[in-house]
């Protein structure tokens, strides 16, 4: 173990380990390695993808771990503006699902990174791209504001008005852990809006689908009679008569939600 130790140290100390990156080849030390990983880790680099057959020596004698919680949030740590918005999805979703079942998760130092890609108000959201923006966590303030579309409606009705957390409602399910372990619950949107519903326009009668229930009144009636006590003899008076049926369209009840 004495031995491993020392290896382990010269590696770090004199950077021994090559890295044959087209963009940036080097020499690093341990802390930019693991020896397997998920297949999105890309800051943080796989020694299995380069010296396959070094087994022994990097995951016995020098003990490069297979990516843990600690090598995720390094991989977090290094996310950049220009990164790909699906890589960063990865990275954030896979360090919840692994955060969410550690029976200890450490004090969480990364909220004061800007890792968190954000739709500015005048952005096109899309589930693909780079992102030009990244905001730190934490809490809500003046100087880092930007919110959580935590519901379908939310978000329809907020995208493009207020910097968003760059990620739909399904994505953030797959988040709730990590917003909650970077302070980010005071964004969502859900406990901020104040809605107003309100209707616009006229009740107006539906030709086509007034034809359509016509079309199929005695069944209706019939189901009528057995789920409300009812005769189908009291059905099938005037006032129930298949001219007397009116479809009518709402009122257009718009969205008209506010912070």
């Amino acid at each position: 173990m004495e031995k491993n130790r020392y290896y382990r140290r010269d590696f770090q100390e004199k950077r021994l380990l090559f890295l044959p990156d087209h963009a940036n080849p080097r020499w690093t030390g341990l802390d930019d390695w693991v020896w397997d990983g998920p297949g999105f880790l890309t800051k943080i680099a796989r020694v299995k993808d380069y010296y396959p057959h070094r087994g022994v020596l990097f995951r016995c004698t020098i003990c490069l771990p297979v990516a843990n919680f600690d090598n995720l949030i390094a991989e977090a740590q290094r996310i950049m503006p220009g990164d790909e918005l699906p890589y960063i999805k990865e990275v954030l979703t896979t360090t919840s699902k692994l955060g969410q079942i550690l029976w200890y998760t450490p004090a969480c130092d990364l909220k004061n990174y800007p890792v968190m890609p954000i739709w500015g108000e005048h952005d096109v959201p899309s589930g693909s791209g780079s992102v030009a923006r990244l905001q730190a966590a934490g809490r809500l303030s003046q100087l880092n504001e930007w919110y959580i579309a935590d519901a379908v409606s939310l978000y329809e009705d907020f995208r493009g008005r207020v910097p968003l957390l760059a990620f739909p409602p399904p994505v953030l399910d797959e988040m709730a852990w990590f917003i909650d372990w970077m302070d980010c619950k005071d964004r969502k949107l859900s406990s901020l809006v104040r809605k107003r519903p309100a209707t616009e326009g006229l009740t107006t009668l539906d030709p086509s689908y007034t034809a359509h229930i016509r079309d199929r009144w005695r069944c209706i009636a019939r189901y009528a009679s057995l789920s409300l006590s009812l005769s189908l003899s009291t059905l099938l008076t005037p006032c129930y008569s298949q001219q007397s049926i009116l479809v009518l369209s709402p009122p257009r009840i718009p969205r008209n939600a506010t912070l």
